[in-house]
Parts: C-alpha cells; structure tokens; sequence
C-alpha cells in the first residue's frame, strides 16, 4: 500500500540515532530494500531518498559488522543504469540524483578500502558507464559531470586511476562546438574539471592530460566566440573558464618533486595567445603573474 511510504519516511526522519535506529534498525531494512529497488520510478526515487535520510543516522559500526553495505550498495546501484532510451529522460534526471546521493552517504559511512571500493564503482559503473550510454542526452550529461565533481572530492587522489577515462570525457564535451546550446551542461563539465584539478594535482603537470586540459579550454573559448553567445549564462561560464585556467596554472606552478623544475603557463600557451588574441582572457591571471615575476627580477 503506497499510503504508508509517507509515513514510513516520518518514521525514518523522526527516527533517533542514539535509541531508534540503533535497536530497531532490522524493522526498517526490509522496508528500504523494498522501495529502493522498486519497478516504478517514482516509488524508487522516493525510495532512495528516505534510505539517504536512514543512512545519515545509521551507525557505520553496525553498518560494518553486520555486511548491510555490500546489501545496500547491490540495492542501489542498479538504479545508476536506469537511462535512455529505455528510461525516459525526465524519469532518468529524478533517478540519478537520490542514486548518487545515497551511494555518497554510504561512502562516508565506510573507510579504508571498502569506502575507495565503493566510489571506484561509482564512476566506473556509474559515471563513465552511463555516459558511454547517454552521452547523447544532454541533462544526463549535466547530472553525470555534477556527480563526478561530488565524488572525486570524496575520493581525493585516489581517483587518479581514473584519469585515463574522466579527462577525454570532459574534453569531448568541453570541445563539443554545440556545448554552448545548453549551458548547464558546459558548467557542470568545467567545474568536474576544476574538482580534478584539485584532486589529482600531482599527476597533471608534464602528462598528457596537461596538453588535452589546456586544448580543451581552449577549444571551449574559442567556440563559445564564434558561437556568439549571449545571455545570464554565458558570462558565468567564461569565468568559469577563466577559474579553471587559474587553477591549472597554480596546479603547473606546483612543485610536485623536489629539484624538479615547474611549469610556467603563460609561456606553454603563449604561441596560442599569439596566434588567437582572444585567448588573453582566458589565461589573464597566468599572463599577469609572468608580468609581475619579470618586474620583480
């Protein structure tokens, strides 16, 4: 009876740590499992969101001695492949969202190797698998980027393994020239940029992923000028190029082995600079630190 998810969703929202959820917490499992890996999206999406409320309040310990994890974890991941054309977009775009969240709670319950597990997972059969399958669905592209930022903050260094596949992802949808049609996506693909950029610093300068991070802002300049955009977004997004181009150059500045001289992006970029004046913009802040270094020698 649908009647008693709302109040079974009271039930877990008033719920209390310490008494509740800490001595009765087998009464609500079969519950949560039941919902979250329902048929119908709405009653799963609902699902998934009363399990994250649960989860925030459930103990890791018993969360680690009793194996609900894996439980958990094999309940809700399969909801990470509800997409199109199978699943319709808008059904999809509600899913994903509750999804991730509770994979990300359940994640900041585990530690160690189990938590890097988890999130490895995530991206895996979660991020770069539903891209592979919806990369044509630009709101599943929006919610997917917006998730890997989440989950490699979680992840820290440890999603350097995942350089190989996150970095042509997003380039293919920075360099995308019909990027600029829809916005949200664009934004969200650049600040997933800017969180592996603070994430997985050590391994950008002298890699490839150096040259294709530097091609992809470019790229994403330079179209978004010929494009002619204009509107609220827009602005937001050129500054947010701008942020990244700061970041990448601080990133390259990094000493990231001692005696092992860093990099100056003013000057790898300066031949393209040269050659697209419009590009100034886009490395300002690089451009102005060379300025300031050769004022103070």
């Amino acid at each position: 009876d649908l009647r008693a998810v709302p109040v079974f969703e009271w039930a877990v929202s008033e719920a209390d740590e310490e008494t509740t959820v800490t001595k009765s917490w087998p009464l609500f499992i079969p519950v949560l499992l039941t919902l979250a890996d329902d048929n119908s999206t709405v009653v799963r999406k609902r699902g998934l969101v009363i399990l994250r409320k649960f989860l925030e309040k459930f103990p890791s310990r018993i969360l680690s001695d009793t194996g609900l994890a894996k439980v958990f974890e094999d309940t809700v991941l399969p909801s990470l492949s509800y997409l199109p054309s199978i699943t319709p977009e808008e059904e999809s775009v509600e899913l994903l969202g509750p999804a991730y969240a509770a994979l990300r709670c359940l994640a900041g319950k585990l530690s160690g190797e189990k938590r890097n597990k988890l999130l490895d997972r995530v991206v895996r059969e979660g991020i770069l698998l539903g891209y592979f399958h919806a990369k044509e669905y630009v709101r599943i592209v929006e919610v997917l980027c917006q998730e890997m930022g989440e989950v490699l903050v979680e992840m820290g260094v440890n999603a350097v393994k995942h350089l190989k596949d996150i970095i042509p992802m997003l380039s293919t949808i920075l360099t995308d020239p019909f990027a600029s049609l829809h916005p949200p996506t664009l934004l969200s693909a650049i600040k997933a940029l800017q969180a592996v950029l603070a994430t997985c610093w050590p391994r950008i300068p002298n890699s490839p992923w150096q040259d294709e991070i530097i091609n992809s802002l470019v790229l994403c300049w330079l179209n978004l000028d010929a494009s002619g955009s204009s509107g609220d977004n827009f602005p937001v997004i050129r500054q947010a190029l701008v942020h990244t181009a700061d970041a990448l150059a601080a990133v390259l500045a990094t000493e990231v082995e001692e005696g092992k001289p860093t990099i100056n992006l003013s000057e790898v970029v300066a031949p393209l600079v040269a050659k697209e004046p419009s590009l100034s913009q886009l490395f300002s802040a690089a451009s102005n630190e060379e300025q300031d270094s050769g004022l103070e020698s």
